[in-house]
């Protein structure tokens, strides 16, 4: 790949990364507020949902939320790829935006969990032994940082889950001179071996904890980018919407109807839907960027991105649930609106916090954030 040219910003694919970052963060929050069963202590409240019920909640939160963290690995490691860095201000930069964020968003999760559970009446909401912060050992402390496996699953996710897409992200940036010799020298027999990697792991058949392949695909996507993308934006900006919502509305019916029927195949077609989904969403930002006022909102509401990413979980989300579906009917209908409603209103309420924090504390705002302001 001599023709790699880094130091290349495409300024169509910087705009359409800036209009799509705040609506990426918001997609997060519809997967952690979209409540299909509810811990307390003694007790597991399921909720049981009417299948159209199911069928929007999967469309919002695993088909389209589920782009959210692949696409920011492929913005990550794009941006990263395109515009390199000397060493020392590569690491300085990475220290400030990702370490600092990370440390203090941890401590602060622990400190809440810790104040909450030291109230009876808010103690029942905290079950999982593992988020019992009085009961802590030093290799619990090491573990809220970099990941104590799930209940019920195969992967390790750190206090602040969410995170977890911080952690990996780190890894890759130090394994980066690996990954651009790897897409210059020999980019069909990389790329091949990820996408391999990465198909298995989903599939289940070999371990992997810490997501690192599923995630080093998309990561690696941006590096390819830095060559192919205005190929890619041209060919999704001349295709017609009506041609390409019939095609994904069609393809994405196929994979809800095998993915709800727990056909194996769903997971091949569930990844291959996730790349469309993201196609998509690039194609579609892009006619936003062409709207003046449309790229002045989601211009704005990026610099809150990272906030509303950072802040929603799990904190926020676990107490906003459980007390939702305390005091709001979970039946029929009723499920769309605790879905919708929690979501928006997180956002809604996290964004207007965010901006008072940035406005009276900005120093504060740009260390949490990692200097996003």
């Amino acid at each position: 790949m001599e023709n790699f040219q880094p130091n290349k910003i495409n300024q169509d694919f910087s705009q359409r990364i800036t209009a799509i970052r705040f609506p990426l963060a918001c997609f997060v929050i519809f997967i952690h507020f979209n409540v299909t069963e509810v811990n307390f202590v003694g007790e597991t409240m399921a909720v049981e949902a009417p299948l159209y019920v199911e069928i929007i909640r999967h469309l919002i939160a695993n088909v389209w939320g589920g782009i959210a963290v692949p696409l920011f690995f492929i913005i990550s490691g794009y941006l990263f790829a395109a515009k390199p860095k000397p060493a020392k201000v590569t690491v300085k930069s990475k220290f400030q935006g990702i370490v600092v964020p990370y440390i203090l968003w941890t401590l602060i999760t622990a400190a809440l969990f810790f104040a909450a559970q030291s109230f009876a009446f808010t103690r029942p909401y905290f079950t999982q032994e593992q988020n019992i912060i009085r009961s802590w050992k030093a290799v619990d402390v090491i573990k809220a940082f970099f990941g104590r496996i799930q209940p019920d699953a195969d992967y390790y996710h750190p206090l602040v889950y969410q995170f977890w897409y911080l952690r990996n992200l780190l890894v890759f940036f130090c394994i980066s001179p690996l990954i651009k010799i790897a897409v210059q020298k020999i980019p069909f027999s990389y790329l091949a071996l990820i996408l391999g990697a990465t198909i298995l792991r989903l599939a289940g058949l070999f371990p992997d904890p810490f997501w690192i392949f599923p995630a080093l695909f998309y990561f690696s996507l941006g590096f390819y980018a830095v060559r192919h993308i205005q190929g890619v934006l041209n060919a999704l900006d001349s295709l017609r919407w009506r041609d390409a919502l019939s095609g994904y509305a069609v393809f994405t019916a196929v994979c809800m109807y095998l993915s709800f029927s727990e056909n194996p195949a769903a997971i091949i077609t569930g990844f291959l839907n996730t790349i469309l989904t993201i196609l998509l969403a690039v194609k579609a930002v892009g006619n936003a960027c062409k709207n003046e006022k449309a790229y002045y909102i989601l211009s704005g509401l990026s610099a809150y991105s990272f906030w509303i990413y950072a802040a929603h979980a799990p904190f926020i989300s676990a107490v906003v649930s459980k007390l939702s579906v305390q005091f709001f009917p979970m039946h029929g209908a009723l499920i769309l609106i605790q879905f919708f409603g929690t979501s928006l209103l997180c956002i809604v309420l996290l964004v207007c916090i965010g901006a008072s924090i940035r406005k009276i504390y900005p120093k504060l705002f740009f260390l949490l954030t990692g200097g996003r302001i």
